[in-house]
């Protein structure tokens, strides 16, 4: 909704419908660091602005694909497989 440019009372309408479905203290807004995703600051700078303004909770969240460096190769194979790409496939997405 921050990205469509919705006015602040709609965003504010959506995440205490989460609140009220989840539970005051069971729903969080989501800030990342996504520097290649040129919207993401903009998200995030709204995420806390309104967090303070009304008191919603925010966490900052990453991405995990896999617990030690030695699965990286696995990992990197799944998600070939998944995106119905070979190994040696210049364009596919890859976390290496």
């Amino acid at each position: 909704m921050i990205i469509t440019g919705r006015e602040e009372s709609r965003i504010c309408e959506r995440i205490e419908y989460y609140e009220k479905l989840f539970g005051k203290g069971n729903y969080f807004l989501e800030i990342e660091e996504h520097p290649d995703k040129p919207m993401q600051a903009k998200i995030n700078e709204m995420v806390i602005t309104l967090s303070k303004k009304y008191g919603y909770e925010y966490v900052g969240t990453n991405n995990a694909y896999y617990l030690t460096p030695d699965d990286a190769d696995v990992q990197d194979m799944m998600s070939a497989v998944a995106d119905g790409r070979s190994l040696d496939d210049p364009d596919r997405r890859t976390l290496l």
